[in-house]
């Protein structure tokens, strides 16, 4: 099975895992994780554990204090060393993540399309809507949708450069839980049907996360200290259920 994305000894400079405190704990010698290629991670923590900062480490917006970071099998960081961020050909949905409020859904999605001539750009943005189940919501403004409609979008927008590796940092937070259990199942649909590799963060250790994952690890103190397969997974995993968007 061919790795896409390796962290091997990795430290973040968070909580008790910062260099100042590394020779009181053992464990602080750094983690270990491994995505292979189309595989969907999931880490799950405390607000404060560390997930965020290892999400940005990945893209390359934060250094790392120790260990390395592969990505196709070639080192992308280290503590020496960082190639940058859009050299990493990653996508990345985030927290706090935005629309422009003058711009329909398609123009919008077509903003991380800048590689692309004029004339390419909103053809895929309206292939990658159609992969989210949104093509209807093209010529939308971002006041018109929902909550679950605009994750659906800054999803499609994250896929949208076709990237090696997809970070998703709290997607479920602004769902209410009908709505997050459906994105999550849907979720995996699309990311499976893309083949798409995924890592995605959550604190809430309640959301289907561990069920439409293939590999799950829990964050404390800026280390995982668990990366395993999840235990009962099957349910949302064999749903193939497209699922509806409120």
């Amino acid at each position: 099975m061919t790795m896409l994305l390796e962290l091997n000894a990795v430290r973040l400079a968070i909580g008790t895992n910062c260099p100042e405190h590394r020779k009181s704990r053992p464990d602080a010698n750094g983690f270990n994780l491994a995505l292979a290629r189309g595989e969907i991670g999931c880490i799950t923590g405390a607000s404060g554990a560390g997930k965020t900062r290892l999400l940005r480490a990945i893209a390359g917006f934060e250094s790392l204090h120790g260990g390395t970071i592969a990505i196709n099998g070639a080192a992308v960081a280290s503590k020496s060393m960082a190639l940058p961020p859009y050299r990493r050909r990653i996508g990345m949905m985030v927290q706090d993540d935005t629309l422009f409020p003058d711009r329909n859904v398609a123009r919008n999605v077509a903003l991380a399309l800048g590689a692309l001539s004029g004339d390419q750009q909103e053809p895929r943005a309206k292939e990658v809507l159609a992969q989210v189940g949104i093509a209807d919501l093209a010529d939308a403004l971002p006041e018109a949708l929902t909550p679950a409609q605009l994750q659906r979008v800054l999803l499609a927008r994250a896929m949208a450069s076709s990237p090696e590796l997809l970070l998703l940092d709290e997607p479920f937070a602004p769902l209410d839980p009908a709505a997050r259990d459906a994105f999550a199942q849907d979720l995996r649909r699309i990311l499976k049907a893309a083949g798409q590799t995924a890592l995605v963060a959550t604190r809430d250790e309640a959301a289907p996360s561990f069920a439409f994952a293939d590999r799950v690890g829990v964050m404390a103190d800026g280390l995982v200290v668990r990366w395993d397969a999840p235990a009962g997974a099957n349910g949302l995993q064999a749903s193939e259920s497209t699922g509806s968007v409120h």
